[in-house]
C-alpha cells in the first residue's frame, strides 16, 4: 500500500496506514458521480462510486444504499462501512 503523500510511492519503507475517509470527502465522491447532474446518484452511479472507494459488494452497498432517500442519510450509510484513502 502507498503512502498518502509519500514522495517515495513504490519503494516505501515506512509502514503505512489507510487514513478514514471524512464525511466531507464521502459526500464530493457521492457528488463527482452524479454523471448526468440531475442531483440524484442511479443505482449503476451509486455502484460506481462505492467501488472507487473500495467496496467489495457495491452493488449489494448501492441496493442498501438506495433504500436511504436524502444525501446526508446517505453519507452517514458510507460513512458507517469506514471507506478510507489508500
Amino acid at each position: 500500500m502507498n503512502c498518502f503523500n509519500c514522495s517515495k510511492k513504490s519503494k516505501c519503507t515506512r509502514k503505512c496506514f489507510p487514513v478514514p475517509l471524512t464525511k466531507p470527502q464521502q459526500k464530493r465522491i457521492l457528488e463527482s458521480f452524479d454523471r448526468n447532474g440531475d442531483g440524484r446518484l442511479s443505482k449503476q452511479e451509486l455502484k460506481s462510486a462505492l467501488y472507487y472507494m473500495g467496496s467489495h459488494f457495491p452493488s449489494w452497498r448501492a441496493a442498501q444504499a438506495l433504500n436511504r432517500g436524502e444525501m446526508d442519510d446517505l453519507v452517514e450509510y458510507v460513512w458507517q462501512c469506514g471507506y478510507t484513502v489508500s
